[in-house]
This record gives structure tokens, sequence and C-alpha cells, in this order.
């Protein structure tokens, strides 16, 4: 354990393979120290030595969190097929990973599911800086698993808001369509499908048509009340916004 110690104080390692030595030798480290704080909690020592132990295993925990992250930066980086790597792996490692990512991290010693665990947590290193400043004051403990339990929660979360907003502008865009097939309909049913002006010659198909012009006249009664009801309907919306009234039409033109 004398090699533990000394990445203890010195920080973590530089060099990916000694870094993965580090990651791989600490769990151990972790369970012998919670047995030693059981062995101290049943033989009832001093609390100062019970303190004292519980204060080394949280900083090896939060330290474990940094080793974690650090390692998912790394694997991130490899190429997934052989070739040069990225400046920053030239820099951070001297065997250059000139090799495939699955053989690089099988190498390390890790699987498939730890890496890409430690790559979640090297995706949000916010999560993990606030995991580590509750843990230094006592209000959580620094585990590989509450990290990834917050990381799920904030997607979650982020999925959560994507689909709302997509079902919002859908139903938005929906409404919008709508309200503009209504407005067409009623454009064209208020302006006769068209009609700008009336005729002779159309006042005259009209009357060929209907011999006695009741029924025309009839439906130009009900249409007239209509629209002077649609007329008076849109104005008191008009007011109720705080707007003037105003006149339609030409000027001097009033529908009673």
């Amino acid at each position: 354990m004398n090699e533990l110690t000394a990445y203890q104080q010195s920080g973590l390692p530089a060099q990916p393979d000694d870094l993965a030595k580090f990651i791989l030798l600490v769990p151990e480290k972790v369970k012998a120290m919670q047995a030693e704080i059981r062995a101290i909690q049943k033989a009832q020592l001093a609390k100062e030595v019970y303190d004292q132990k519980k204060s080394e295993l949280d900083r090896l925990r939060e330290l474990m969190l940094l080793a974690y992250q650090r390692m998912g930066e790394i694997t991130r980086e490899m190429p997934k097929a052989a070739g040069r790597p990225s400046e920053k792996i030239l820099r951070a490692n001297a065997n250059n990973f000139e090799k495939p990512k699955s053989k690089a991290i099988q190498d390390l010693g890790f699987s498939k599911d730890q890496v890409s665990r430690m790559e979640q947590m090297a995706a949000h290193p916010d999560i993990v800086d606030e995991v580590i400043t509750e843990s230094q004051a006592g209000q959580t403990e620094a585990t590989q698993s509450e990290v990834l339990r917050r990381i799920k929660e904030r997607e979650n979360r982020v999925i959560d808001l994507g689909e709302y907003r997509e079902s919002k502008c859908k139903t938005d865009m929906s409404r919008i369509d709508r309200d503009h097939e209504n407005l067409r309909q009623f454009r064209r049913s208020v302006a006769f499908s068209g009609l700008c002006e009336v005729t002779d010659e159309m006042l005259d198909s009209v009357a060929a048509v209907d011999a006695d012009l009741s029924a025309t006249v009839g439906e130009l009664e009900k249409t007239i009340q209509l629209l002077t009801v649609i007329r008076n309907k849109l104005v008191e919306r008009r007011t109720q916004r705080g707007k003037k009234d105003f006149h339609p039409g030409n000027p001097g033109v009033h529908l009673q």
C-alpha cells in the first residue's frame, strides 16, 4: 500500500498506465479502510481515531473520482481505429496509443463498461466537482455511483425538456395551421368567394335564374344579419384590447 500512499500525497499519476494501476488499486484500499472503520466502531475507540480514519477514506474516495474523470478524458481521445492519436494524448502518454481503442483499454485493464462510466464522468466534470465539494462538507459520500446517479438525473431532465419543447412546437404549429385555415375560410365567406364588385350583367344573371328573387333576397338578408353580428363581435374584441373603435367599409357606409 506504500505506492497508494505516495499517490495520495503527490496527486494523480500523469501517465495513463500509472493512472490505470492507481484506479485498479484504490477499490481494494477502500474496502480495507472500511473494514478498519467498522473495527474502530466495534471496539468503541476514541472518536478522534474514527474521525481521522473516516477523513482519510473520504479524501481517498474524492481522489478516486478525479482519477476516474481523468481516465475518462484520456479514453475519449483514443482513436477507435489504429492510427496517430491526438496531440493531447501524445502529450499525456509516451506509448502514443498507436492501437485501436478496444485494444488500448484492454491493455490498461479496463472493460468497456468501466470505460463508459469513466467517460460519462469526464463529460460532466461539474457534477464530479459538485459531489467532491459536498463530500468535503460532509453532505454526501464521494462515490462513482453518486456521480452517475446525478448524471442520469440531469440527462433525464434534458430529455424531458426536449420532449416538452418538441411537443409544444408541434402543438403551436398545428394551432397556427388551424388558425390560418379558419381565417382563410372566414375571408372567403365574408368576401363572397372573392366577389369585388356588382355589375349589371351579374344582377341580370341572378334575376334570370331566380324569377321572383324571393329566395335570393332572403339569403342576402340572412347574410347581412350574420355579417352584422360578426362585425359587432370583432369591434367588441378590439375595444376590449384597448383599441379605439373603427368604422368598417367605405366612409359613410355603416351596417345596422
